[in-house]
């Protein structure tokens, strides 16, 4: 049986003098025979100090606060157990340069008295930490929102629902409105909890309600909690930067200076943290300003965060990291600078969000006359500019006259500007002006002007060559300051890049990006199994958002949900699928005077895969103003609800949205492939598409019918699609505002074959249906109204009863259908295939003559001109009879059966005779009493 025996070795802190010859710099280590090295802390305020890796590990038992001015040095292959509450603070230097077959690790020096961490069954979600927002359950499996009846929670309540989070206090925190897309909410109303209990679960969970309605309108329950954790927990503090040093230094051929810390972390695995004095809650590494290198990190198992950055005036660099199983976010960043890079990291499994970052707001005009901004007016550029520059521009209430004033910005061949209005504070709306151009003067392409409103917080503006005009005018009599930056690079510059890495199985968002101001890139990784809201989601502000070469597939809300003001949209080369919400939501929010200001508003979807989504696959939400929304060469398959949905605006507008569907592949969705409605303020074209082997249709494209519809514009191409082995009740569905003069669509060279339509409800046992359509007949193509000409397409559905339809309820209105190709080269088979005026008289006519020959090249010049065929009113040596009546015709004695509408038109006469016994099924007569002469007897 063996003894283990531990050392503890007593070090005090000494003062040192800074020596970069680290061989005559004192250790903190006495005993290298010694198994446990027992560290005091303290205060290194000069010099350097180092961690020897022959005395590891260590037992620190009181905080390390390296002062600036000072060094730490944390060798390779140190293990450094710290006392629980006790962590590292650095306002000066620290370097750990571990290696990847020595790490250092710091851990807490009670390891063995931790126990497994598990989240609750309760979280608190839309609020500024994980400490309050709204309260969540998760009953059988499913999170719910709590709703009260608008009823306050006692103090005993709340605390106990705080206790179950893990954490102390608990109060009111506001009223959360109910989310959308709707969701099942659970009321608990009264949980009459004594203060005792452990889990709200505990309380009076009985008297929970679930079920549609329990909540009405009644808003969500928000609390919060104190950042004290509920009980002592062995869990060591963390490593904390305070406004840590840094320097400035010229990159980028001597054009750019990038502030950057000169503390690295490299190779280092950071366990157990998270728990401070008085347990406060801390993050593993918490950082104000500039934040250190961070490379080959791993945090796990903290009680809180795993990373937080706040108060950032510099660029951020996360490589190479592992961040997972933390109660928090796993990494937080609060910043007015942007450009955090996360790459080749894995964040997965934390209480939190797997990334959060939120674009802070600067407030310089706080800042004594200033400080850290020039004059706009009166600074000098050169040629060789280094960069940023922080420029402000002001106009004083005193000044009698406009203020104008212009610069010319120019930077390195091979490089762009991006100019980032930081501020504006006027005390007069559109008192000013700012206009921005790609070039040195007003002949060159205007990027973007406006006017200058308080507070107005407009996208990030990047010229595409190497120079830059900027011009101000300021009203005389108004004050007006707005404060630029303007930095020079080889792209754009970014608010947050997450590349080549994992975000998975967050209880929170994968990605969440708040008050986006420039660019969000999220390339080469995967964002799967997060639990709330969606796996990327973009809230608010405005910019550029792209997706490219990333896997977005089973989480619980959405796959990517894009909820701002706007700017431009990639999402190209990405995986998106079996996600319970959507799988791409884009919503634009829009009002008339708005604080955010983007360049352009464009989406583009191309070269990626969307399918197994629960609700749409992708839904484009409607913007009323110049865009351009581009969906092309993607595959939409297997969808569970809509693959593809685009809505419009309806408001009166002088521009229209204009939409590319292209070179798509919609294969095997359970519901409507492309749907358009309404189809307003819109030019669309639809081309080179295919629809296969979809369930129920493939486009529907249709306005209510509303009167203020029949104002708006629009212009469709539908043109060189496939419509190929579907089945329902109809391929393509089209029906426009019936008379608006406005609006046309064309159907054009496309193919629609092969597809087997049938009325809906059909018996399982394969037998016909006994329903029979009366104005909504079942058909491979049927059309609403008559601004849709359907012309040189090739029809041929032989599964099917008919080929086209008439949904357009207006005897008086043709539609014209001709120079289709309809499965026969004979009109007399060709009447039959088609459902119009003749079948149901209050219907719109379909001409179909001229019809094509050829029965595979739309564009051939072989069709039919004359009409060879006239239907009979009854059928030869059989009982049924209809259709419509232009001349004379006599029933004679017996029973007849009416098959279709008996429509006597202008002209033409129907006589019955006595005797004659008509069995109507739901149909009606159309007659002109002028024109009907019966005698009726018996029956």
């Amino acid at each position: 049986m063996c003894n283990l025996v531990r050392t503890f070795v007593h070090v005090f802190v000494i003062s040192l003098v800074t020596c970069e010859n680290y061989e005559n710099v004192e250790n903190y280590a006495t005993d290298g025979n010694g198994k446990l090295t027992e560290h005091l802390g303290g205060v290194i305020t000069t010099g350097v100090a180092v961690l020897n890796r022959t005395f590891s590990p260590y037992w620190l038992r009181n905080d390390i606060i390296v002062e600036r001015g000072s060094k730490l040095i944390i060798e390779p292959g140190v293990v450094i157990k710290v006392q629980p509450q006790v962590g590292i603070t650095v306002r000066g230097i620290i370097i750990a340069r571990g290696t990847q077959e020595d790490r250092i690790i710091l851990t807490t020096a009670e390891e063995k008295s931790r126990k497994p961490f598990t989240y609750p069954e309760i979280r608190l979600v839309d609020g500024p930490t994980i400490l309050a927002g709204r309260l969540q359950l998760k009953h059988n499996g499913q999170w719910r929102s709590v709703c009260t009846n608008s009823r306050n929670w006692t103090t005993a309540d709340m605390e106990t629902a705080c206790r179950q989070l893990g954490f102390q206090g608990g109060s009111f925190f506001m009223w959360y409105n109910r989310l959308m897309p709707l969701k099942p909410r659970l009321l608990y109303e009264e949980p009459n909890c004594t203060g005792t209990e452990s889990s709200l679960f505990q309380c009076k969970w009985n008297s929970r309600q679930m079920g549609s309605g329990v909540c009405d309108y009644h808003p969500d329950l928000a609390i919060q909690c104190s950042p004290r954790h509920d009980r002592p927990i062995p869990f060591w503090r963390g490593l904390k930067f305070e406004y840590a040093e840094f320097d400035k230094f010229l990159s980028r051929s001597r054009t750019l200076y990038i502030p950057k810390s000169l503390s690295e972390l490299n190779y280092m695995n950071i366990l157990y943290a998270g728990a401070g004095r008085d347990q406060n809650t801390t993050s593993a590494i918490e950082v104000r300003g500039v934040a250190p290198m961070m490379n080959n990190i791993e945090i796990l198992n903290s009680a809180f965060n795993g990373i937080n950055i706040t108060h950032s005036e510099a660029p951020i660099y996360l490589k190479n990291c592992t961040i997972r199983s933390n109660r928090g976010y796993g990494v937080f960043i609060n910043s007015s600078y942007g450009s955090a890079h996360i790459d080749n990291s894995v964040i997965n499994e934390n209480g939190g969000d797997g990334i959060r970052f939120v674009k802070a707001l600067e407030r310089p005009d706080e800042r004594p006359d200033k400080f850290g901004y020039s004059d706009f007016c009166n600074i000098a550029t050169t040629i060789n500019q280094i960069y940023p520059i922080q420029l402000y521009f002001e106009q004083t209430i005193y000044l009698n006259r406009k203020k104008i004033c212009d610069k010319v910005f120019n930077t390195r061949y091979g490089e762009v500007l991006t100019l980032y209005v930081v501020r504006v504070v006027t005390n007069r709306n559109d008192s000013a002006y700012l206009e921005v151009y790609d070039g040195t003067n007003l002949n060159n392409r205007l990027i973007s002007a406006f006017s200058i409103r308080n507070n107005t917080r407009p996208q990030s503006i990047t010229t595409t060559g190497t120079q830059m005009y900027v011009k101000f005018t300021g009203d005389p009599y108004s004050h007006s300051v707005v404060f630029l930056r303007i930095i020079s690079g080889p792209q754009k510059t970014f608010d947050l890049n997450v590349s080549n890495s994992e975000i998975s199985g967050n209880i929170g968002r994968g990605i969440v990006v708040e008050d986006l101001r420039s660019q969000l890139n999220v390339y080469k990784s995967s964002i799967s199994k997060n639990q709330y809201v969606a796996g990327i989601h973009v809230t608010n502000g405005v910019g550029d958002v792209n997706i490219t070469e990333s896997k977005v597939f089973f989480n619980e809300g959405d796959g990517i949900n894009i909820t701002y003001t706007g700017g431009s949209r990639n999402i190209s080369r990405s995986t998106i699928s079996s996600n319970q919400g959507y799988g791409v939501a884009i919503w634009l929010n829009q009002t008339k005077e708005t604080e955010y200001i983007f360049t352009n508003q464009t989406t583009v979807l191309q070269y990626s895969e969307i399918y197994k989504n629960i609700e749409t696959g992708v839904l484009h939400g409607n913007f009323c103003g110049p865009s351009f929304f581009n969906f092309s060469s993607n595959i939409f398959r297997s969808s569970l609800s809509d693959a593809l949905e685009i809505q419009s605006c309806w408001l009166a507008t002088t521009t229209s949205t204009d939409v590319q569907i292209g070179h798509n592949i919609f294969q095997g969705n359970d519901r409507i492939s492309l749907r358009i409605t309404p189809v307003l303020n819109m030019r669309a074209k639809i081309e080179f598409n295919h629809f296969r082997s979809g369930t129920f249709g493939a486009i529907l494209m249709k306005n209510k019918p509303l009167e203020q519809f029949n104002v708006l514009p629009s212009d469709i191409l539908v043109q060189q699609n496939y419509f190929l082995n579907n089945s329902g009740i109809f391929v393509v569905n089209l029906a426009l505002s019936p008379y608006a003069p406005n609006q046309r669509l064309l159907f054009t060279r496309n193919f629609v074959k092969n597809n087997k339509i049938t009325e809906p409800f059909q018996p399982e046992d394969g037998s016909i249906s006994n329903l029979i359509p009366r104005s909504r007949v079942a058909a491979p193509v049927v059309i609403g109204s008559n601004n849709i000409e359907i012309f040189r397409n090739i029809i041929e559905n032989l599964d099917s009863k008919y080929e086209i339809g008439s949904h357009f309820e207006d005897q008086s209105k043709n539609i014209n259908c001709t120079y289709n190709w309809l499965g026969y080269g004979s009109d007399e088979y060709i009447f039959h295939r088609i459902f119009h005026r003749y079948d149901r008289y209050n219907l719109a006519k379909i001409v179909f003559i001229p019809y094509l020959l050829h029965n595979s090249n739309p564009l051939t010049n072989k069709y039919g001109i004359q009409q060879t065929y006239v239907p009979t009113f009854s059928t030869r040596n059989t009982n049924k009879i209809g259709g419509e009546i232009e001349g004379e015709e006599i029933l004679n004695r017996g029973e007849y059966i009416v098959e279709k509408d008996i429509s006597i038109r202008p002209g033409g006469k129907l006589t019955l005779e006595p005797g004659v016994n008509v069995k109507v099924s739901s149909l009606h007569w159309n007659v002109s009493w002028r024109s009907f002469r019966s005698t009726w007897h018996g029956s």
